[in-house]
């Protein structure tokens, strides 16, 4: 599977997908933890909350996963 950025700030990886729908239409989506976290997404921010993570540590966490999957240009737009 293709690794895709973020349908919301498209720079960083996404790592939590959803589906929506839009009158009849299916609309999957993908964010990053940061836009997850921001858009209180529970699952996320609970997780988040749990492990202690600050902000700061997504942005790094964010950026070494981007490295390690060769930067953004390596990655889909998940727009449709």
């Amino acid at each position: 599977m293709q690794q895709m950025l973020c349908s919301r700030c498209k720079k960083r990886v996404a790592v939590v997908f959803m589906t929506r729908m839009e009158g009849d239409k299916t609309v999957n989506e993908g964010l990053c933890l940061k836009c997850a976290r921001e858009l209180h997404i529970k699952p996320v921010d609970d997780v988040i909350n749990r492990m202690g993570l600050s902000d700061e540590d997504l942005d790094s966490l964010s950026s070494e996963m981007m490295d390690a999957l060769g930067g953004p240009e390596a990655l889909s737009d998940t727009g449709d």
